[in-house]
């Protein structure tokens, strides 16, 4: 009897083991079904809406590339224009482009936008796309900015590392080459119609290999580059400058000239902050929080589907993953009732900024009269910030 009690509670506590096991699978699947289900309708809608975009992926691409070769210089309208007819051009080759598909659409997205308009980058279809083109083409950025808004949003996306200079400036060397070999940004203000030969072998990326490293030569000497991290920034006050092709095969050439819309939307910041300097003060707060909030949410669904790839063996038995898909779904929860109470606290507030909307569209209305003065004569010549000052003032 003692044998067999001795087997058969062997048995009990092998069958015990087993039944935790299962428990413990079990919860984690429960788990595991709670955390996901929760995506299952959004990353379904998500995929079908990707199979649609791999079939115009080719025409879509091209459109981009184009974009960010040859838009820089010019204003909305024309930009508009070329868009239209690059599109029909890629049509007639017989490859397909999505139908009201824009070049914001697959270059940026809401969080990266979200980020731009919290450092000052005004909402506006071309300042969108003066950010994609500052950021992303492959050239080094020229900013055509005689309302120095780009110098703006420069200053406050680069605060933490950025270096100011000049070409007059007497240190003017001694600063691009530090900031090249530490991998610190740079910003040239205040460039006239000729660039400063010293940075020719920076702009042009004419690196020299030496054991495996990159050099660039400024002056008589080759300075190690710190590619990863160094950004240069050009920028110029003059409203129409008359570049070579030369310094336009060097730089991405981009219009910042503000456009109607956008000051206006300047102006009834102005306005705002004057006449309802809380909501005013409540409004940035909250571009920056919502800016925050898309950020982390992002992120938070990268890491899940980063983890999700990279799990071996079954996912049940990844506790850490479980564990991390518990806190993703708490965390997102939170963070998306956050994001639907900002976005109506935003309605309401810009319900209530649109009655002061139309002493914003009259004081751009006037900028913009005052601009076109200076064809007339160079005395007419206004700056935005001295506007500003007077519009204040009123």
């Amino acid at each position: 009897m003692n044998d067999t009690f001795t087997i058969k509670k062997a048995q009990l506590d092998e069958l015990t083991e087993k039944v935790m096991a299962m428990e413990k699978k079990l919860n984690a699947a429960t788990k595991l079904i709670d955390g996901l289900g929760g995506e299952q309708k959004r990353w379904s809608e998500g995929q079908v809406e990707l199979k649609k975009k791999y079939t115009f992926m080719d025409g879509e691409c091209l459109l981009c590339s184009s974009f960010l070769s040859y838009f820089g210089p010019f204003d909305q309208s024309f930009r508009n224009r070329i868009v239209e007819d690059f599109i029909v051009n890629i049509r007639e080759k017989e490859i397909e482009v999505g139908e009201g598909f824009y070049v914001e659409s697959l270059l940026t997205n809401d969080v990266e936008k979200s980020g731009w308009n919290s450092e000052g980058l005004p909402e506006d279809t071309l300042s969108v796309q003066n950010g994609i083109l500052t950021t992303q083409a492959s050239r080094y950025p020229l900013c055509i900015d005689p309302q120095l808004q780009a110098v703006a949003w420069i200053k406050n996306k680069e605060k933490k590392d950025l270096r100011i200079t000049s070409f007059s400036d007497d240190n003017f060397s001694r600063t691009v080459e530090s900031c090249v070999k530490m991998g610190y940004p740079v910003l040239i203000e205040n460039i006239q119609e000729d660039i400063d030969p010293l940075i020719d072998p920076i702009m042009e990326k004419n690196y020299i290999i030496k054991g495996g490293r990159k050099y660039v030569r400024i002056g008589s000497e080759d300075v190690d580059i710190n590619e990863k991290d160094f950004r240069l920034f050009l920028t110029t006050k003059l409203p129409n400058p008359n570049y070579s092709p030369e310094v336009m095969g060097k730089a991405s050439c981009i219009n910042y000239t503000v456009t109607l819309n956008g000051l206006k939307d300047q102006l009834l910041n102005e306005v705002v902050g004057f006449e309802k300097p809380d909501q005013e003060a409540e409004r940035k707060q909250l571009i920056i929080t919502m800016s925050d909030n898309k950020k982390i949410l992002q992120e938070l669904e990268d890491k899940l589907l980063s983890d999700l790839n990279n799990t071996k063996g079954s996912l049940l038995d990844n506790e850490e993953l479980i564990a991390t898909l518990d806190e993703t779904k708490k965390k997102t929860i939170i963070i998306n009732e956050a994001i639907v109470a900002g976005e109506k606290t935003r309605e309401i507030i810009e319900e209530a900024r649109q009655s002061y909307s139309d002493v914003a569209k009259r004081g751009a209305i006037l900028f913009f009269t005052m601009r076109a003065l200076s064809t007339i004569s160079d005395m007419y010549e206004y700056s935005l910030s001295s506007y500003l000052v007077v519009f204040r003032l009123s």
